[in-house]
Formats: C-alpha cells, sequence, structure tokens
C-alpha cells in the first residue's frame, strides 16, 4: 500500500488518517477483554476495535431516550449499564451539540453531573475520547 512508500506502518497510518483511530488503539491495547464499549456520535465505526461494542446510535434517538428517563447520574449510569456497557467512546464535539440542541436544563444538569461523577476518562485524541463508567 502506498502509506508502505510514505515509510508508515498500518498502525500510523490508520492514526494518521481516521481522526478516532488512537482512541480505538487505545482501547483495544488497555481494556479487559470483557469490556463492552458504547459508541456514541462516532459514525457506527466499529471495524477496528478488538472489544464488544455496541453502537449508540447515529442520530441521537438512544441517548435521548436515557437521559429522558434518568432521574439523576445514578439513574443514567444504570441506563448504560442496563445495555451491557462498561465504556463509552465519545465524539465530542457532536455529543456537546446534540446535548444543547435537544435537552431541557433539567436534563443538561443530569447528563453533566453523569458525565463528572459516573464516568472515568481514560483517554483522549482528536476531539475523541474514551471513558469508563464508574
Amino acid at each position: 500500500m502506498s502509506y508502505f512508500a510514505a515509510g508508515m506502518d498500518r498502525e500510523g497510518y490508520l492514526k494518521a488518517t481516521l481522526p478516532d483511530y488512537a482512541v480505538v488503539s487505545f482501547g483495544n491495547a488497555e481494556l479487559p477483554q470483557d469490556s463492552k464499549v458504547m459508541l456514541l456520535f462516532t459514525g457506527d465505526r466499529g471495524y477496528y476495535w478488538d472489544r464488544e461494542y455496541i453502537y449508540g446510535d447515529r442520530t441521537g434517538v438512544f441517548l435521548k431516550a436515557l437521559v429522558k428517563n434518568a432521574k439523576d447520574a445514578g439513574s443514567l449510569s444504570a441506563g448504560f449499564k442496563g445495555y451491557g456497557a462498561t465504556h463509552l467512546m465519545v465524539n465530542e464535539a457532536l455529543f456537546q451539540r446534540f446535548a444543547n440542541d435537544n435537552f431541557t436544563e433539567k436534563e443538561l444538569k443530569v447528563l453533566s453531573s453523569f458525565l463528572t461523577t459516573s464516568l472515568e476518562r481514560l483517554y483522549s485524541s482528536r476531539g475523541y475520547s474514551l471513558f469508563r463508567i464508574l
């Protein structure tokens, strides 16, 4: 392939061309084998994942339902875990835009509380982040 001619290996080429790949690569190397990653606003690109993954849907309908039914950060966390998710991979810009456009002030407070108390950021790169659900 042409990336070999440019002096890149496959991993370097993917990291240079796919904005989410560095996060995926980190997750594949660092997450436990039994992890289940929910992809939020990532374009449903699970091809490079070596861990089990589930789509959180690219339109936000799934996230909207979870947040609207959550009473607090704990119940939102339980909602994600109810689908078996142990981790979230998020396109942060799309996530933020969706949240601001679709949630009430009360729902944004629940979401904000969830983000600050129920998630641990493990890795970020080029606008994508990987979180562990606590």
